[in-house]
Order: C-alpha cells, then sequence, then structure tokens
C-alpha cells in the first residue's frame, strides 16, 4: 500500500482508515498464541477500551 502520488497525508490516512482486507488474511494469524499471552491481549484491548470510554465522557460533558 504505497502512498498515491499527490496525496496529502490526511487523504493517505483516510484511504488507509478505510481500505477493508479479507479477514481469511487473519485466519491462523495466532495460532501460535500461548493461553497466558492471548490472556494478556485480552486485558489490554479491555483496558485500552474502559480508557477510551472514559476520554469519551470526558469529552461529551464539554
Amino acid at each position: 500500500m504505497d502512498k498515491k502520488l499527490f496525496a496529502s497525508f490526511s487523504d493517505e490516512l483516510r484511504r488507509l482508515a478505510t481500505t477493508r482486507g479479507s479477514i481469511m488474511e487473519l485466519a491462523g494469524a495466532w495460532k501460535d498464541l500461548s493461553e497466558k499471552e492471548a490472556e494478556r491481549m485480552k486485558e489490554r484491548i479491555r483496558e485500552r477500551r474502559n480508557e477510551q470510554n472514559r476520554l469519551n465522557e470526558i469529552h461529551r460533558k464539554r
């Protein structure tokens, strides 16, 4: 995914953020992940979601 000629940085970010691939590209991506690593990953995702929700709530109150 190379940057398109004459595309602004913002345009390129928008293009990359909306580009979707096939979910099948992810098949087996984490097959070697241990149970402990998978649990840690889930915990970090929960932490990030909680933090994002907290920030969104602060933003709404402004």
